[in-house]
């Protein structure tokens, strides 16, 4: 056994020396560098790219003057517009008849004579100073404010109202201006 222990030793020595002596492999150092680079690749593929745009944008303009050239049609000159309804009407007169379109207030069935009119209730507080509060702030931003106090089951409040406006449409740029201003008011119809 000390013989073959011996061999062993001997093999091992010869077989690493052998490996010792071949020289290492060399690797490409321009390898590592351009891995992930391939230059001519790239290159075509930029052509290629620019080569796709140009036919995009002259495309339509290549392929209409030869649908037209294959049809025997040339293209149609368009004359400059002109307009003549303001020289038409320069000179005449327009009469109108202010009395065939009257007015009519009465609202489904009853002859009232008055118009209706349109409060906004912009808040409502439980103490009489925030209430006097917004309605100086509604003042200054010209809206015309009263504050009216309310007594109900669950304690007095103090309204602040906005209003009295004559036509819906004048409530409703008020309220846009209450909104405006974050205050979510309500539209109430008075008669």
């Amino acid at each position: 056994m000390a013989r073959d222990f011996a061999q062993r030793q001997k093999k091992r020595s010869k077989s690493q020396s052998r490996r010792r002596k071949r020289p290492p492999a060399r690797r490409r150092a321009s390898s590592k560098v351009n891995a992930g680079f391939n230059a001519p690749s790239f290159s075509a593929g930029v052509i290629f790219g620019a080569a796709l745009v140009l036919v995009g944008s002259y495309a339509p303009e290549i392929f209409d003057e030869s649908v037209t050239a294959i049809r025997g049609q040339q293209a149609e000159d368009v004359g400059e517009v002109t307009f003549e309804f303001d020289q038409i009407l320069k000179n005449d007169v327009v009469l109108t008849d202010p009395d065939s379109y009257p007015a009519d207030f009465t609202q489904a069935g009853e002859n009232a004579t008055a118009p209706r009119e349109y409060l906004l209730q912009a808040a409502a507080f439980r103490s009489s100073e925030d209430a006097e509060r917004l309605r100086a702030n509604l003042l200054m931003l010209n809206l015309p404010a009263e504050t009216g106090r309310v007594d109900i089951d669950s304690g007095t409040w103090y309204r602040v109202i906005v209003g009295p406006y004559d036509s819906q449409v004048k409530a409703e740029r008020a309220l846009t201006r209450l909104r405006e201003n974050n205050l979510s008011a309500l539209l109430v119809k008075g008669d």
